[in-house]
């Protein structure tokens, strides 16, 4: 039996540089041109994203966000203070009477 081929990675290539002259003190520019090919890059990257990737996306956005917060305030909290205040949800922790 012989031995499976080696797997061939695709490697990004890297933009070309800028060949710019830059003057002293003309940071903002090259700022500004910086910013807008990370805008560029990303909205490429955003357009080849599979499907699964995009949701996934979504969901770590929901997440992250103060909405998510305030809603297992809304949906947890109430459940909490009945199972501490009534005893029940023992049998959830599973410890003896």
């Amino acid at each position: 039996m012989t031995a499976p081929a080696p797997i061939k990675h695709k490697v990004a290539q890297a933009d070309p540089p800028t060949t710019d002259a830059l003057r002293p003190g003309d940071f903002s520019s090259v700022l500004d041109r910086n910013i807008k090919a990370l805008k560029q890059r990303r909205k490429g990257e955003e357009a080849k994203a599979s499907s699964e990737t995009r949701v996934a996306e979504g969901i770590t956005r929901f997440t992250g966000s103060m909405v998510f917060v305030y809603l297992h305030i809304v949906i947890v909290l109430p459940f909490v203070q009945n199972c501490t205040l009534t005893g029940s949800g023992r049998e959830f922790v599973g410890s003896a009477p």
